[in-house]
């Protein structure tokens, strides 16, 4: 949770940047070049080795590409190096997915957003009935992290029904459903068992029907624990991590795996209607969640700008991996960052310094 408000600081930073000279520290800033490119290409050039993990970086502004660059490998033991169809584990911004899947059933009458949670898993304490799946998108559910209990230390190979099964037996509430916001991976978990319930598709298999297939996102699916990473997957070389090396076999809050091609043509696909309805993408930015995250507000699976921005981005930090994606309508602007390394790899103030002056 710290490193996502962390994150999210530096979101706003880059936000009001853009076309700035980028900070009023100017001491604290790496080097800047000329342009964009060279800026960038020293910085990934200082900073990544060759022979470790790595990063991907994608920068689109006026429908034009204004930088793609790489470092580092994906498979260290196999010397295969990042490249833009290398797949990473997005981590939290499978949020993003999770919630455009539950406004698609929204836009199909198949689920509405004041429903009782209960009515899709009634195995789950009757106390809950009054929470909704609006509470769930917006992290207004008030079901405790159960990470942080004492029950339910972070065990090897969980998975959604783990986490399922936890609630059921432990019924207690951090506060009322709707009084306040606090981040939650619990509430987007639930979403995904909300989703199989309401459709009969396991969300790992909705996900690759409705999303990844239909989009051409060929080097994108959820990893459970029927998986194993692909040939191109980057897999996890952080120093620091989250996890501790378990396996983590939820979804919902994460499992994604994605490339900066993929999640290109799923911007493009996004700006365009094509997965919701323009109208329902806009309901999904509205701030329902105000200081969700230190300065900023949450929509429905989006981390947004200050009102009177059109910026919304998410950020994700699972074990080694550290990513970013953002869009801003007002700029025509699109932002992709995924790295492998940990936080080796994921010095988003840097880069947000770095890219501020060019956009």
């Amino acid at each position: 949770m710290n490193t996502l408000k962390f994150f999210c600081f530096f979101i706003l930073i880059f936000i009001g940047s853009c076309g700035s000279n980028g900070t009023d520290d100017e001491s604290s800033v790496p080097e800047i070049s000329s342009t964009l490119t060279e800026t960038l290409d020293n910085y990934i050039d200082t900073s990544i080795p060759s022979s470790g993990a790595g990063i991907a970086i994608f920068v689109n502004k006026n429908e034009t590409v204004k930088y793609t660059g790489f470092k580092g490998l994906a498979n260290i033991q196999e010397s295969i190096s990042i490249d833009a169809d290398t797949g990473f584990r997005i981590a939290s911004i499978s949020k993003v997915f999770t919630a455009l899947a539950t406004m698609k059933l929204f836009e199909q009458e198949l689920i509405q957003l004041n429903d009782s949670i209960l009515k899709y898993l009634p195995e789950l304490p009757s106390s809950w009935q009054h929470i909704t799946i609006h509470h769930l998108l917006s992290h207004q559910s008030g079901i405790p992290q159960y990470e942080n209990h004492p029950d339910a230390t972070i065990w090897d190979g969980q998975t959604n029904d783990d986490v399922l099964r936890f609630y059921i037996s432990h019924s207690e509430l951090s506060f009322e459903a709707g009084s306040k916001g606090e981040y939650s991976n619990a509430g987007y978990h639930l979403l995904a068992e909300i989703i199989f319930r309401a459709v009969g598709i396991h969300y790992e298999n909705y996900m690759h029907e409705y999303f990844f297939e239909p989009l051409g996102m060929n080097n994108s699916y959820v990893a459970d624990e029927t998986t194993s990473p692909r040939v191109n997957d980057a897999l996890n070389f952080a120093q620091y991590t989250t996890f501790n090396g378990k396996n983590n076999f939820t979804n919902g809050a994460n499992g994604i795996v994605s490339s900066i091609n993929d999640l290109n043509i799923f911007i493009s696909a996004l700006l365009d209607g094509q997965i919701v309805k323009l109208e329902t993408l806009n309901l999904m930015l509205v701030h329902h969640t105000p200081a969700l995250l230190g300065e900023a507000d949450y929509g429905y699976g989006w981390i947004l700008a200050p009102e009177g921005s059109d910026a919304f981005s998410h950020t994700g930090g699972h074990d080694g991996f550290r990513t970013w994606l953002l869009i801003n309508r007002d700029k025509n602007l699109r932002m992709i960052i995924l790295g492998n390394g940990g936080d080796l790899t994921g010095d988003h103030e840097q880069l947000a310094k770095l890219m501020g002056p060019f956009l």
